[in-house]
């Protein structure tokens, strides 16, 4: 596969030839940290004061395969996913029969000067539309402010209230980067009064997109994992156990606990048969026995974290943020919001999350719904294969082959 720079084309590239800050070194603000990374240059530097508005305004990561549109959020961050193989259909036949007679007839109008003639005989050669591409799906953070701060209110209805609680502070003290020596996309936010730093970067040598969180308060990061994608699929969750839901393209198979315990979060879906060029009925989904459609997965593991992990299928209410030292009984015992599956992180100062995808896909000559490759299993590689290795770690990695490039 042809490789790509990480970030943005090469291009852009020829705009600056400042040398590399160091890389390695945890989130800036993290309990504990020994060390910052060095700053980039600023004309290697993109900088904005507010969230992305929309995904045009998102900061790209990728590796060639993986990327991720990082919006940025305060109280809700949302990464917009996508999966090079990912795409609507399957191979079929896309010869045109009539296409040498047209063209005989074509040549003659431009040769008679009947120019109309022959541009509709042109369109006349063309074969079928291709497929369309198809994004993957969104991966959401949604952060809490600790209880107590906003009263019982706070813990009513938890992903809007984390919003309200959140917006004026994180105005007043919010950053958004994209440092393109390193390719890694940065968010400094304040929640609550702690102080919340996020990277996210696309790894090719590892082959995941990785994000990692910290607050400068121990303790104070609280936030729930879930995942969604506008095509048909299922999802599950485990904090080390047994899933929790179903994920697979059927809703039949559970997927495989990961062997380590680690806490896992899973998306699996099927992509339409086929999505026409235009018309109402312009998407179309395989209902039968041995459906047409491609499948896709997405992993989420968390490791790296001092917080408690639990997690919750469909429709399952997440737990509250833990209490402030202040707050009353009656505060901690407030209920919270039903939620999808997810994973949810409580009293944490730190976490990463490696994000693993995958698809069907089997070549361009076999079908990808009915002789496709295990895309769970797919997805599940490139988590193993991190292992136990630190986060730190795989940031090195990630810039000094980024650098080789840029």
């Amino acid at each position: 596969m042809k490789r790509v720079l990480p970030v943005l084309p090469a291009c852009l590239a020829l705009l600056s030839t400042a040398a590399a800050p160091a890389a390695g070194t945890a989130p800036a603000g993290a309990a504990g940290d020994s060390a910052a990374a060095a700053p980039p240059a600023a004309a290697n530097l993109l900088r904005y004061d507010r969230p992305a508005a929309d995904w045009n305004e998102a900061l790209p990561v990728g590796n060639g395969r993986l990327g991720a549109m990082v919006r940025g959020g305060a109280a809700r961050e949302v990464l917009s996913l996508n999966e090079a193989t990912l795409w609507s259909g399957a191979p079929r036949e896309w010869n045109n029969p009539a296409a040498p007679a047209a063209l005989a007839d074509a040549r003659a109008a431009i040769f008679a000067g009947d120019y109309l003639k022959a541009d509709r005989l042109c369109r006349e050669m063309q074969g079928l539309f291709s497929e369309s591409y198809q994004p993957l799906g969104d991966l959401v953070l949604d952060f809490l402010a600790p209880a107590g701060t906003g009263g019982a209110a706070e813990h009513a209805a938890e992903h809007a209230t984390a919003a309200a609680a959140t917006a004026a502070t994180a105005a007043a003290a919010y950053e958004r980067t994209l440092d393109l020596d390193r390719a890694v996309a940065v968010t400094r936010c304040e929640i609550g009064g702690v102080t919340h730093t996020r990277e996210v970067f696309a790894s090719w040598p590892d082959q995941l997109i990785v994000v990692r969180l910290a607050a400068d308060r121990p303790g104070a990061l609280n936030f729930n994992v879930s995942a969604t994608t506008p095509h048909r699929h299922t999802t599950a969750a485990t904090a080390g156990g047994t899933f929790a839901g179903v994920a697979s393209a059927d809703s039949t198979t559970p997927a495989a606990t990961p062997a380590d315990g680690a806490a896992l979060l899973a998306l699996h879906g099927r992509a339409p048969a086929h999505i026409a060029h235009s018309g109402t009925d312009a998407v179309v989904y395989d209902d039968g026995p041995n459906p047409e459609g491609m499948v896709f997965a997405l992993h989420v593991r968390v490791v790296e974290t001092d917080g408690e992990i639990t997690a919750g299928g469909p429709g399952e209410t997440a737990p509250p943020a833990p209490p402030a030292k202040s707050a009353s009984a009656t505060t901690t015992a407030a209920t919270a919001a039903a939620a999808p599956a997810a994973l949810f992180i409580r009293r944490a100062t730190r976490a990463t999350l490696l994000v693993s995808a995958a698809t069907s896909f089997n070549g361009p000559f076999k079908s990808p719904g009915r002789e496709g490759r295990d895309a769970g299993a797919l997805a599940v590689r490139p988590l193993d294969a991190a292992g136990g290795t630190a986060a730190a770690a795989l940031l090195e990695r990630h810039a000094a082959d980024h650098r080789a490039l840029y």
